[in-house]
């Protein structure tokens, strides 16, 4: 069974290492390679310590594993968020022929979301359907100049999201 037993790269880890710290490094491949790395997502570029981009960009593009690449996949295009649709084996996984949609309505886990008002990957019109399904919402921001990557990668985001976090995670009873 090759799906969730083999990884998917772009390139080696080895190779996106070297790469990654032989070109990105140097003043005249950095914006090729900030704008490689963070196609996917967006990343704003003046939120980024671009001295440290070697790093960012062998981390991102690194493996994943194929089984989730395919569900990500079907996610999309049926526009459903459902579980893995293992096809013929459904039944069998599922006792149905369809995979099950996950019921959001049914998460009665405290729940705190925050959005950049930029991401291409987690848009504002996906966040603003899922947000009414949510039982137990404590709390909702959006940061409107951030993209996908800030959340990780930002120089603002001790400030702009962690402080809060930790604020709210401490006064939580």
């Amino acid at each position: 069974a090759i799906l969730g037993r083999k990884e998917i790269c772009i390139l080696p880890n080895n190779i996106t290492r070297i790469l990654a710290t032989k070109f990105c490094d140097m003043d005249l491949w950095r914006k090729t390679c900030f704008n490689i790395a963070f196609s996917a997502g967006g990343m704003n570029e003046n939120n980024i310590n671009m001295s440290r981009l070697d790093v960012f960009v062998s981390h991102l593009l690194g493996c994943t594993s194929t089984k989730t690449l395919l569900h990500w996949k079907q996610v999309y295009e049926s526009g459903q968020f459902k579980e893995f649709d293992y096809g013929s084996k459904n039944m069998e996984k599922y006792n149905q022929t369809t995979p099950p949609l996950y019921d959001i309505r049914r998460m009665y886990t405290p729940t705190i979301i925050w959005s950049g008002g930029e991401d291409i990957m987690s848009t504002q019109e996906d966040t603003e359907l899922l947000l009414p399904l949510l039982r137990n919402l404590l709390h909702y921001r959006v940061i409107p100049h951030w993209m996908h990557y800030d959340f990780v990668f930002g120089l603002n985001a001790c400030q702009e999201l962690y402080d809060e976090l930790v604020e709210i995670i401490q006064n939580f009873p």
